[in-house]
Parts: C-alpha cells; sequence; structure tokens
C-alpha cells in the first residue's frame, strides 16, 4: 500500500460472518485461505482498507458463557443454533488468527491478494482487556486489575475468582466500561504494570 492518505476509507468485515454468508453462497467452506476472487471483486470502490473484525482466536469459556444467553439473540435470529454462537470477538482467548477461519497463512494469503487490489488491511485490537481464559490470567496474574474477595461477593458482576499457575486462588477484575458493570467473558489489564505493556509490545 501507498503512503496513507489524508483520510482513509475503511471498509468493516465481521470475518466470521462473511465467510459463513460465502460458504453458504458457494455451497463449501470458505476460509481466508479461499475467498473466491468475486468476493473481493465486489468489495465497494475507492476503499483503502477492510477492516477485519475478529480473527483472532475466540475464547473457550466465552463461547460457553455467550450461549447462557442464546434465548436472548432469538429476536434478531429466530432460528439460532448453538452452532451459531461462537463468543464474542473481543473476549480473545489469544492473538493468533483463529485456525478454523484459516490461520495465519490464510490471513497472509488473503492480505497479498487485497495489496493486488491496493487494498490494506485492518485488525483488531483491545488494549484493556483479555478473555477471562486467556493465559496471562493465570500465568502471570500481575499483569492483571485485581481484587479481594470482598469485592466478588459485593461486586461479582465487576470481580471472579480464579487460580493462578501455582493454584492459588485469585481476584481478577472483569473489563468493564466505567457506567456499566463488567464484561463477564473478560479480565482487566493493569496497564500500570510495565512488563504487561512489555507483553504486550512483543505480542
Amino acid at each position: 500500500m501507498a503512503a496513507w492518505s489524508s483520510k482513509l476509507f475503511v471498509y468493516e468485515i465481521n470475518t466470521w460472518v462473511w465467510l459463513e454468508e460465502l460458504s453458504r453462497k458457494h455451497g463449501r467452506t470458505i476460509t481466508l485461505h479461499t475467498v473466491p476472487d468475486s468476493a473481493l471483486d465486489a468489495l465497494p470502490p475507492g476503499i483503502d482498507l477492510v477492516w477485519f473484525m475478529g480473527v483472532w482466536e475466540r475464547s473457550l469459556f466465552g463461547r460457553t458463557n455467550a450461549l447462557k444467553y442464546k434465548h436472548e439473540y432469538v429476536g434478531a435470529l429466530p432460528d439460532v443454533t448453538d452452532n451459531d454462537i461462537i463468543g464474542s470477538a473481543y473476549a480473545i482467548g489469544a492473538y493468533e488468527v483463529d485456525a478454523r477461519i484459516g490461520g495465519r497463512t490464510g490471513l497472509a494469503q488473503l492480505r497479498r491478494r487485497l495489496r493486488e487490489r491496493k487494498i490494506g488491511i485492518m485488525l483488531d485490537y483491545v488494549p484493556n482487556h483479555v478473555a477471562v481464559d486467556h493465559a496471562w490470567v493465570s500465568q502471570y496474574p500481575d499483569y492483571m486489575v485485581g481484587g479481594r474477595p470482598a469485592d466478588v461477593e459485593n461486586r461479582p458482576s465487576d470481580f471472579f475468582h480464579d487460580e493462578d499457575a501455582q493454584g492459588k486462588r485469585i481476584v481478577v477484575a472483569h473489563g468493564r466500561d466505567p457506567l456499566f458493570p463488567g464484561w463477564s467473558d473478560t479480565a482487566q489489564l493493569n496497564a500500570f504494570n510495565p512488563a504487561l505493556r512489555q507483553a504486550v509490545t512483543e505480542t
């Protein structure tokens, strides 16, 4: 892609939904490896970047958690099934392109094909939280915003119990917007910790 222009046009794609729609249309499983040229040619003219939302590895806990709210999805998707529910794109289990949609090599191949069309790509990065079952929660609990046992009792929507790698019981804050209860599938990162900032840079 050439130098950034002063005004970029970004086109967002919900990656899993897009691949599912393409799979139904073409009667076969479509991944990042096998997106048809026709789908790329159908992108709106004049865009600079495609924002592929939700390519990262989904959290297993996040999916289990999302299934509890299946009854709330019926209004938007009356024929919803368990297979439709994959968990939040923002309860990131790991910053690895999910193998089920084509993995790292699939994304690299799609990126190359878009570059041939003079289109770049943009991916999500979530600075303030990871999934409840992200490896950092148990391996590096000091990367998280912690709490006390009383916090879980008094504010159960904002804090949860877990165990560190040694089996010690810990209390961790959920990611949240200050005006709303915590997101129950996330753990809040402690950006004040220099070790976390280094780990984020390396990631």
